[in-house]
C-alpha cells in the first residue's frame, strides 16, 4: 500500500527570502483554503514577526488548557508541551467545544536530532481504518471529562460568572460545566471522532482521542483497544514529518490535520504554538 510521508504531497509550502510582514496574506489564505497546510520557510521571522503575521489571520486566539506550556509574553504564545517524548496524533483542544479552527507552529530553534512535528490527514486516516473501527465511531461518541484548576481557567476569564457567560454559549446538549467549591471547573463534553472539514466538507477522523488519559464512550464505556490500535497504527503509518529549520511557520486546519512530535534528546528545541478561529 502507497503512502506518503512527504510534506508537499499534503501542504503547500511557501518559499521566501525577505521580511515575513511583506508576505501577501491572502496568498497565504489561498493555499490554506486549497491544501489545509501551509509552511512559510526563508523568510525574516523572530517572535514578533511570528504574532504580527498570525494576528493579521486571526479572529480571536484560545488560550490553551495546558499551563506546563512556557508562556512567551501572553499565553496565546506559548511553547510546545515540555519533554522530549513521542507524541501520538491529535488535534488541538479537540476535547473542548471551543476548539480552536487553527493550529499555528514557529520553530525558534530545531532539535539537533529528531524533534519533527508530525501531522496526519485526518480525511485519509479515515479511508485507512479497519471497516469495524471506523463503524464503531460511526455509531458512537466520545466523552471527555476534565478538571480544570481555577489557576488555568482565570487566565480566560476574570471570575466565575464572566467564564460562565462565555461556556453558555457551547451549553447545547453535548457540553456540561460546573465549579465546585476549590473553584475548579468540571466540563463533560461529548463529540464525535469523526468531523466535516471546514474546506470541501470531507470527512475526517480528526479528534483529541489519543491525548486523552482515559478514552471512554459517551455511555461511559472504554473504547476497544483493539480500536485504538488501529488508531495508533493507522496513524504512525501515515504520519508525515516537519523536519524544522529556524523560522519556519506552519499553519495547520485544526478540522483536517492532526499533529503529533517525534522524541529528540537535547534541551535546544524551541517550537512556539498559537492557536485561533481565523478572520477569513
Amino acid at each position: 500500500m502507497s503512502m506518503s510521508h512527504r510534506f508537499e504531497d499534503v501542504g503547500a509550502t511557501l518559499r521566501g527570502g525577505g521580511k515575513l510582514e511583506e508576505l501577501d496574506a491572502d496568498t497565504v489564505i489561498q493555499l490554506f483554503q486549497k491544501s489545509s497546510a501551509v509552511l512559510l520557510r526563508g523568510f525574516e521571522a523572530g517572535q514578533d514577526q511570528f504574532r504580527t503575521f498570525s494576528n493579521k489571520l486571526s479572529s480571536e486566539f484560545i488560550t490553551h488548557l495546558n499551563f506546563a506550556r512556557k508562556p512567551y509574553g501572553d499565553r496565546t504564545l506559548t511553547g510546545v508541551s515540555p519533554g522530549h517524548d513521542h507524541f501520538f496524533a491529535h488535534a488541538e483542544m479537540g476535547y473542548v467545544p471551543f476548539r480552536p479552527d487553527v493550529a499555528w507552529f514557529y520553530c525558534e530553534q530545531p532539535a539537533r536530532k529528531g524533534g519533527e512535528t508530525t501531522i496526519y490527514d485526518g480525511v485519509e486516516v479515515l479511508k485507512r481504518l479497519r471497516p469495524d473501527t471506523r463503524k464503531l465511531f460511526e455509531q458512537k461518541r466520545i466523552l471527555f471529562q476534565l478538571e480544570i484548576p481555577s489557576e488555568v481557567w482565570s487566565a480566560m476569564a476574570p471570575d466565575q460568572d464572566s467564564f460562565g457567560l462565555y461556556l453558555s454559549q457551547f451549553d447545547k446538549g453535548d457540553f456540561s460545566y460546573g465549579f465546585d467549591e476549590a473553584n475548579r471547573l468540571h466540563t463533560r463534553f461529548v463529540t464525535s471522532a469523526i468531523i466535516r472539514t471546514r474546506y470541501g466538507a470531507s470527512w475526517a477522523f480528526c479528534n483529541s482521542l489519543l491525548d486523552s488519559g482515559q478514552p471512554l464512550f459517551e455511555d461511559k464505556g472504554a473504547i476497544p483497544t483493539n480500536a485504538l490500535y488501529d488508531v495508533i497504527s493507522v496513524t504512525e503509518a501515515l504520519s508525515i514529518p516537519v523536519a524544522w529549520q529556524a523560522g519556519d511557520i506552519l499553519m495547520l486546519d485544526n478540522s483536517r490535520f492532526m499533529h503529533g512530535r517525534r522524541e529528540f534528546d537535547d534541551n535546544e528545541r524551541r517550537v512556539l504554538v498559537r492557536f485561533s478561529n481565523i478572520a477569513f
